[in-house]
């Protein structure tokens, strides 16, 4: 989820969010807080050896188009899009932002596993693998930096 942040100037300037991601593909979208508390809880239990994974898919899964639509009401742009940008433009924007060429390809290379369905989470969505934060709860932290000076400061404003 925290990577909205990356696009607040995108919402702030263009009036727009956007990403080379279909806008109804819909993705397991998760916040880092709940990452961290899960994380957290297996470092304290040391219930495990060797390396190991663990699949999260977030509260539930959601379009970039639904979660614009909730990044909006929750800043107060009800009227805010969202735009699929073609690969090649998201490439050259993602240069201008300071990444290197190889890092935006290697973002565009994911943005399309994930548009043909080739990326997609390994296991069926259960109790054990969702986690509680909606991206309306994330909204609203999203809002609080939107419109607090020390983000806009933050990002040169």
């Amino acid at each position: 989820m925290e990577n909205f942040f990356f696009r607040l100037d995108l919402i702030r300037n263009q009036n727009i969010n956007g990403t080379p991601l279909r806008g109804d593909l819909l993705l397991p979208m998760i916040a880092t807080r709940d990452i961290a508390e899960i994380a957290a809880q297996l470092l304290l239990r040391l219930d495990f050896s060797g390396q190991s994974t663990r699949e999260l898919l977030g509260q539930r899964d959601i379009s970039m188009q639904e979660a614009t639509r909730i990044i909006g009401k929750a800043i107060g742009k009800e009227a805010l899009a969202y735009v699929q940008f073609p690969y090649q433009q998201a490439e050259q924007a993602m240069m201008g932002m300071g990444l290197s060429q190889d890092v935006a390809r290697s973002f565009n290379e994911m943005y399309r596993g994930l548009n043909e369905e080739r990326v997609r989470p390994l296991e069926k969505r259960t109790a054990a693998n969702t986690t509680p934060t909606s991206f309306e709860q994330f909204a609203e932290s999203f809002a609080a930096v939107y419109r607090s000076p020390e983000g806009a400061k933050a990002r040169g404003r």
